[in-house]
């Protein structure tokens, strides 16, 4: 999948505020099936202060990227299908963590519940999907969608 943006939209995203990233990170991860985070080991990239740090998430690698320098060496981009994304959320959930979706090196970043994070990214979902094609998705089925138009 791994479809990344060009430069273009990397500097149009960059310069957005926190909200216009975040909704352009829900349909993205939705449409790519993939969400990025940051890993050191099994680590994940915290952003905050200790006790109220918040998991940092990307829509594309290009961004997770850009993130890596500044303190940050060390740390590589790792996707999640669509599968390991609702684990990793429900995981958060249940600890009560929130997440830092698409956050830049220097702006503000829009922060959210790892709950409502997988609700937004399922809104998106199903306008792609049926129910069942989101279950497989959960479970870790790839579906491709094949356009079979009659002439």
């Amino acid at each position: 999948m791994s479809h990344e943006p060009g430069e273009k939209k990397i500097q149009g995203l960059l310069r957005a505020d926190a909200t216009k990233r975040a909704e352009h990170a829900f349909g993205v991860i939705a449409d790519e099936g993939e969400a990025w985070v940051l890993t050191s080991g099994d680590d994940l990239a915290l952003l905050g202060p200790a006790g109220n740090a918040h998991v940092a998430i990307w829509p594309a690698e290009a961004f997770a990227r850009m993130f890596v320098r500044d303190g940050w060496e060390g740390w590589e981009p790792q996707a999640l299908s669509i599968s390991e994304l609702k684990d990793l959320l429900d995981g958060l959930a249940e600890e009560q963590v929130s997440l830092a979706v698409m956050p830049v090196l220097e702006g503000s970043h829009l922060v959210v519940p790892a709950a409502d994070f997988w609700e937004e990214v399922l809104e998106e979902l199903r306008q792609i999907y049926d129910e069942d094609e989101i279950e497989l998705l959960v479970a870790g089925v790839e579906i491709e969608i094949v356009d079979v138009r009659s002439e």
